[in-house]
């Protein structure tokens, strides 16, 4: 679990986070994760991974609202953090990887979409 934020790094973000309703996801090419919480600077993922499959440092990701049943795709976007549990069973290779990601070259259309889908999908400040 990550610690809360000093008030030294809050005061070092740009965009207020928030918690995300249930059922928000973010998925990707290559993984599928539960948003953590978000804003308009980027977001923090927790996804499921084996030691042998790749990560990506820079891609583009999609964000999908169950409830709404609303998808916003093509966000691009880079890993900016990465924290990774220990495996989940001794024997296995299969981790946790919680990632912060920043949006990057957002275009004014994507930056309207995705301040909507901030509006319509999070809950509290987190």
């Amino acid at each position: 679990m990550l610690a809360a934020p000093t008030l030294e790094q809050k005061d070092r973000r740009q965009h207020q986070r928030f918690k995300v309703k249930q059922n928000t996801m973010a998925l990707s090419t290559s993984t599928f994760g539960e948003i953590i919480n978000i804003s308009e600077g980027g977001l923090r993922l927790k996804c499921l991974l084996h030691s042998d499959e790749p990560f990506a440092t820079a891609f583009d990701i999609g964000l999908l609202s169950n409830e709404r049943d609303y998808y916003l795709d093509n966000l691009p976007c880079k890993v900016v953090s990465i924290k990774d549990s220990s495996p989940l069973q001794a024997s296995w290779s299969t981790f946790i990887r919680e990632a912060g990601i920043m949006f990057v070259n957002l275009t004014g259309d994507q930056q309207a979409k995705l301040s909507l889908f901030l509006k319509q999908n999070t809950i509290t400040e987190a």
